[in-house]
């Protein structure tokens, strides 16, 4: 609603503008008039309306004094003086102190419209400029995890390409100057918990960790996975590259329902040489997993008993596959598999009771990836048992491939029914959720959060499950609740629009024109007679 307050010592015309307005313009509301400069002066301090109609003369403080408060009293408020043409020269002093516009004396029906037309115009595009400039906003903050997970992947995993754009996405997300730490953090013993509660330890620890880096100010947090974490660290910052990964092991143990293990990577210089931190990172926190979790491990403390010997391992690589499996991804899962059985026979020299002992870690790998992936434990154990069974047993390297591919697919067709019950549920749950409270303010990342899937992926599937964008299903459920009201209620259109959820009467009838091809009121009207 559109607020006006009249300031005139004339009573004719304060009635002449208020009577314009009720009977042409009935969403604007005079909510208070003034025959002086000094009442005036109170009602605009308490009122602070939207519209000001200001007499330029008036005994006593005249509108010009007025007109110097009200910028004092109310930023907000457009100004329109009333003047009179030997009182011209008072009107451009007006317009010089921000008056909005002038209107000769009596103000004429045609000029009143014209002017609070103009206004409530310029009102509603800066009330747009401000939403989409809101929006913007909130898109850009919701994107930055996935803006730094895709920066801190690129770097540990050594995609470097551009190394000046990489620099300067680095200098966007204010990382610091170098050298530069990597910290590999996992949490202990989750693969096998049930999976509600594996998933909300996992929020929980990703809460943590990046409540930590945000407060180190120069730290980088990027999800591995689903139990594993990656921070890269600038010099700068509140503390150093050990002490930054004892704060997060405490504060997860603290918690009481998790512990982590953190592996620290030697300092290196600069971006382009953190995929070697990052392994050392990595190697660290597996080895300290070994020695039974909760720690943190360097990779300078552990004395030559890193994980990628004797044989070297595409680590690397191995994570990828991982993440592909809990996404059952399986063109590129299978090429990945490929890249890294060349790699274990180039570096095992086929030595075929090295490769079987790799392969039991990259099938020990699998299973947690599908039980990350949401796939059932008691599935997931009977496909290991046999695995490892059959692994024991199986002649030949080629043998021992031909084994990890099957136990490949098997992972990711685990996984793609888990996560197609997964996600039949969580949608279902939100479009419940929608139809309960589509009247109450509902964003797309509260939804994501109550269903626990991350706003991107909640977006994304919505999308494909239902045919509609989030926003087209909410306002299609809003529209069709005003619909029904409009028949068969007496409601004003201001109420129906608060009801189904918008806070702009102006907007709701835009919107409402828009998708039905028609304004409320003609709505309501051929509905109830025809």
């Amino acid at each position: 609603m559109t607020t006006v307050v009249v300031v005139d010592d004339e009573p004719l015309e304060r009635e002449a503008i208020k009577f314009i307005l009720q009977r042409e313009r009935p969403q604007l509301q005079v909510v208070g008039e003034a025959g002086c400069g000094r009442t005036g002066l109170a009602l605009i301090k308490e009122l602070q309306p939207d519209i000001l109609f200001l007499d330029i003369k008036m005994p006593g403080i005249g509108g010009i004094e007025v007109l110097h408060q009200v910028r004092e009293l109310s930023r907000n408020s457009a100004v329109v003086v009333l003047t009179a043409y030997d009182e011209f020269d008072f009107a451009h002093e007006a317009l010089k102190l921000g008056a909005r516009d002038y209107l000769l004396k009596p103000a004429r029906p045609r000029g009143i419209l014209r002017v609070v037309d103009s206004i409530c115009r310029e009102r509603e595009e800066a009330a747009a400029r401000l939403r989409k400039a809101q929006q913007m906003e909130e898109q850009l903050s919701a994107a930055m995890p996935l803006i730094a997970r895709g920066l801190v992947l690129d770097l540990c995993f050594g995609r470097l390409g551009d190394l000046g754009a990489l620099q300067e996405r680095a200098s966007f997300l204010r990382i610091g100057e170098g050298p530069y730490a990597v910290l590999y953090a996992t949490i202990d013993n989750s693969g096998f918990a049930d999976r509600k509660q594996r998933e909300k330890e996992q929020l929980q620890v990703f809460g943590i960790i990046q409540k930590i880096a945000e407060e180190d100010g120069h730290a980088l947090l990027a999800p591995l996975g689903r139990d594993s974490f990656l921070v890269i660290k600038g010099e700068a910052g509140a503390s150093g590259p050990q002490e930054l990964a004892e704060r997060i092991r405490q504060a997860v143990a603290d918690t009481g329902r998790a512990t982590v293990t953190v592996g620290v990577g030697e300092g290196c210089p600069d971006l382009a040489s953190l995929q070697t931190a990052y392994k050392e990172a990595e190697a660290a926190c597996r080895y300290g997993t070994l020695l039974g979790g909760n720690q943190v491990i360097a990779a300078g403390d552990m004395g030559g008993q890193g994980m990628d010997k004797p044989v070297p391992y595409p680590f690397s690589k191995e994570e990828e596959l991982m993440a592909v499996v809990e996404l059952a991804e399986e063109e590129r899962a299978l090429a990945l598999l490929q890249e890294i059985w060349q790699q274990l026979v180039a570096s095992s020299g086929g030595e075929e009771r090295l490769l079987r002992f790799r392969s039991w870690e990259l099938v020990t790998g699998m299973v947690r990836a599908a039980l990350k992936g949401g796939a059932q434990p008691g599935e997931v154990a009977k496909m290991q048992a046999t695995l490892l069974e059959d692994l024991a047993t199986v002649s030949g390297a080629r043998g021992v491939y031909h084994l990890l591919q099957s136990a490949l697919r098997h992972s990711l067709q685990l996984v793609e029914n888990s996560q197609d019950t997964d996600q039949r549920e969580a949608i279902k749950e939100a479009k419940r959720y929608m139809a309960q409270h589509f009247g109450e303010p509902l964003s797309l990342e509260d939804i994501a959060r109550m269903v626990h899937l991350s706003p991107y992926y909640f977006s994304r599937l919505f999308k494909e499950r239902e045919g509609l964008t989030f926003i087209e299903y909410l306002t299609n459920l809003r529209l069709e609740e005003a619909k029904r009201l409009l028949v068969k209620t007496e409601e004003k259109i201001e109420n129906i629009a608060q009801r189904v959820g918008y806070g702009e009467a102006n907007y709701f009838s835009r919107l409402f024109k828009r998708k039905v091809g028609m304004s409320p009121t003609e709505y309501r009207r051929r509905c109830r007679s025809g």
